[in-house]
């Protein structure tokens, strides 16, 4: 779709927030010549895709990959500047007293036979899976039926076990719910984008995929460390005092921080939480570059993070990742809870640091107020929490933003 270049405007767009949303909405304005001023309260871009360096390894911000397959991702990231490795499409599944790899069946059909063989997966499962395979082949709308991802898989008629070992632990990641109440159109959008693309990490953190889309934005457009405190449809108040007056406001920042500023209070269980907490550990000569699955335990998985992306850790050591959705958990607690399934090498762990994430993802279907109050106001309001909870959603609606401001 091509847009007319507005070249009068004689104020810029003002966009808040400079997490994926408001970088898209960024780059897609300064694609069109029209000038923008970007304003983060942070000192870095990203939202809530960061990145760290402590003691030689890098840490997300909570356990993150990026998924190559998302439409947005293609079109707007160079992911060859990245340095990408992805995750062995699969997962380790508990298997009494070990650990059985499942990889995916359309990969390496070999490992269906183990999962039967050690019944974890029936063949009733089998075939209701390659079922669901097929039908995801077609383009799912993630916001579709009213019906839960836990209800699906019970309706369907997927065994227990199989949920128990795979499918909760694996989609609870995903959710962050581990009753798995998202929607069910969800479940089935995000198999299809794990069957068709890849779960990759950069070589810098996934702090990169932000940094990189801010380094194609002129400098001066952009205003980190700088606290908004009053919005209208053409004015934005800054904290230092100052004021810009705007030709239209995105207002792209997270769903609470959107909601303070336009004064809606937030119904109780409007995000899915999370904690992980990283761990590091010499380095093993075996390599398990997918996640273990924690069947019917407080932590959902953990992973060798350096297996699959070396630069995550310095030679001669491991990254460990652990992520729960308990965020009363500890650093004491996560090894007792891993004890019988990592064995006695767990004693070699140290922890390294946690990040609390209470806000990690929008629920679905409880924003209304917030966009009918932006609407009033004449304010372009973006982020995942319009659409669903993904760098695709995020990323779309700053589109979206920018071009019903081109289309004004």
């Amino acid at each position: 779709m091509e847009f007319v270049h507005f070249n009068y405007f004689m104020k810029p767009v003002v966009i808040i927030g400079a997490g994926m949303a408001g970088l898209q909405a960024a780059s897609q304005l300064h694609l069109n010549q029209i000038p923008f001023l970007l304003v983060d309260a942070q000192n870095q871009v990203g939202g809530r895709i960061q990145s760290e360096n402590i003691k030689g390894f890098t840490l997300d911000f909570g356990f993150q990959v990026l998924q190559t397959n998302y439409p947005e991702v293609q079109r707007s990231l160079d992911l060859s500047a990245l340095d990408l490795v992805a995750f062995e499409s699969g997962a380790y599944l508990w298997n009494a007293d070990s650990w059985l790899a499942f990889v995916n069946p359309l990969k390496q059909p070999g490992s269906l036979l183990d999962v039967l063989s050690a019944g974890i997966m029936s063949v009733k499962d089998a075939l209701l899976l390659a079922r669901l395979w097929f039908i995801t082949q077609k383009d799912v709308d993630p916001l579709g039926a009213n019906e839960s991802t836990q209800h699906f898989l019970n309706r369907w008629g997927f065994s227990l076990k199989f949920q128990a070992h795979f499918l909760r632990p694996f989609f609870g990641g995903i959710f962050l719910s581990a009753g798995l109440t998202p929607l069910a159109s969800l479940f089935r959008y995000y198999m299809k984008q794990f069957l068709e693309g890849s779960a990759a990490m950069p070589a810098a953190g996934m702090g990169a995929i932000p940094v990189q889309l801010a380094a194609s934005l002129p400098a001066d457009s952009i205003r980190l460390g700088m606290q908004v405190t009053e919005v209208s449809a053409h004015q934005v108040n800054l904290a230092d005092g100052t004021s810009v007056d705007a030709e239209r406001v995105i207002l792209a920042t997270d769903a609470s921080a959107a909601a303070k500023l336009l004064g809606v209070s937030l119904e109780k269980g409007a995000f899915w939480g999370t904690k992980t907490l990283y761990f590091q550990a010499p380095a093993q000569v075996e390599r398990k570059q997918m996640l273990h699955l924690v069947p019917e335990s407080r932590v959902l998985h953990y992973a060798y993070l350096n297996h699959v992306q070396p630069t995550y850790a310095p030679e001669g050591k491991d990254l460990i990742s652990v992520t729960t959705l308990d965020v009363s958990m500890q650093s004491a607690d996560v090894l007792a809870e891993l004890a019988p399934f990592v064995g006695p090498s767990i004693q070699k762990w140290a922890f390294l640091k946690e990040y609390l994430l209470p806000e990690a993802l929008p629920v679905v279907g409880v924003f209304d107020e917030l966009k009918q109050k932006a609407a009033e106001a004449g304010i372009v309001l973006a982020g995942d929490f319009t659409g669903f909870p993904s760098l695709q959603s995020a990323m779309h609606v700053g589109r979206a933003a920018a071009e019903s401001c081109l289309k004004a």
